[in-house]
């Protein structure tokens, strides 16, 4: 490792520190990633092995600042791809998941325009993707196998898009994990969040990753029982983190911090507080048993 690459890894490591003044969760035992999320692919899985909390920024973040560093986040997805390729290797699995994307996916189909230009090399996977020619790219960016792309739909990196993923027209995810099967459908705003399997994000919705101008410190309660307790998040930018098999109905509106356990389905025209919610939250009304 050369000493420019060894500086900003300490770096990447650093800025995810940066604004932690409470310890995350606090005293309320947390979620853990795999109790929201049965099975992530390996490439999704690498880059989350190493965070502590489910608030974690699983991205690097800018020295005093909260916003991304973006070219800390192509560093990370060097190092990510290499320490996979090595784990595959010793495994005796001769596959690389996360080759650079070629500017055709298929065989008469038209080049996507971002992928002719000036680093691209930092876009990677989309096998058999289907990406139409309005739709915006971003780097650093994975995409799985068979992912498809609609009208003036805009993914921004650094972003991990699994398998059979679609995103519907007009709608936009930022710096997010998205795990396979799942949909985002017609203007839908996804940003700083990561998406269990199979979830289902229906028109409109709009998931908030900040409050206010000044970005003050996201703070959520624990909806998991009648108590409530407010539970500092550590983080001035974070969305949501949304279980396996969720649907949130159209144009929900959910709070940045926001956590929903697997199977949990938000009614339309919904404004979700920051929280942590089971279930059987919503059906019940908002009432806890």
């Amino acid at each position: 490792m050369d000493c420019l690459t060894h500086f900003l890894l300490l770096l990447c490591k650093f800025g995810s520190l940066l604004g932690r003044s409470l310890k995350p969760g606090g005293n309320v035992e947390l979620p853990l990633l795999q109790e929201l999320i049965c099975e992530l692919h390996p490439v999704t899985e690498i880059f989350l092995r190493d965070i502590g909390s489910i608030f974690d920024a699983w991205y690097p973040l800018k020295e005093n600042s909260f916003e991304a560093d973006a070219e800390a986040s192509k560093v990370l997805f060097d190092m990510k791809k290499r320490a996979l390729l090595e784990e595959l290797e010793e495994k005796g699995v001769d596959t690389n998941p996360m080759p650079l994307m070629r500017s055709n996916a298929r065989r008469n189909t038209a080049e996507h325009p971002k992928l002719g230009t000036v680093g691209c090399t930092y876009f990677f996977g989309g096998e058999s993707r289907s990406l139409d020619s309005t739709s915006y790219l971003s780097s650093p960016l994975w995409l799985g196998e068979r992912v498809r792309v609609r009208w003036s739909a805009k993914v921004v990196g650094p972003s991990l898009i699994e398998g059979e993923i679609f995103m519907n027209t007009s709608s936009v995810v930022t710096r997010s994990i998205i795990c396979q099967g799942s949909q985002v459908d017609d203007l839908a705003v996804v940003k700083d969040s990561i998406i269990g399997r199979n979830v289902y994000i229906e028109p409109g919705v709009k998931i908030l990753h900040r409050r206010g101008i000044e970005c003050e410190r996201i703070v959520v309660k624990d909806f998991r029982d009648r108590t409530a307790s407010l539970i500092p998040t550590g983080r001035r930018k974070l969305g949501a983190v949304i279980g396996d098999g969720c649907r949130i109905g159209a144009n929900v509106v959910i709070e940045p911090g926001t956590v929903l356990l697997p199977g949990t389905r938000v009614p339309p025209l919904t404004h979700v507080e920051a929280g942590i919610y089971p279930p059987e939250y919503f059906e019940n009304g908002g009432i806890l048993e």
